[in-house]
């Protein structure tokens, strides 16, 4: 993740220093962009959605997790 990082920060770092997408009509650097912005968003989904502690308590408080918990899929 780390290293995935830094590599996105050079990238953007080299766009701005030229102030140029150049760097993205070489194929195999667009390339390596593409695979590292799809391996960002992989990671991003594994995070799985905030949610607030204060609106779960009281679903359970209301006992939804009970009709939740018997459905059939």
């Amino acid at each position: 993740m780390d290293k995935d990082l830094a590599t996105a920060l050079e990238f953007i770092q080299e766009i701005g220093d030229t102030r140029s997408l150049a760097i993205l009509e070489d194929p195999d650097r667009a390339a390596e962009l593409q695979e590292l912005l799809f391996r960002i968003e992989g990671r991003a989904a594994l995070l799985g959605k905030p949610f607030e502690q204060r609106k779960v308590n009281e679903r359970l408080r209301r006992g939804e997790h009970l009709t939740l918990m018997h459905q059939q899929m």
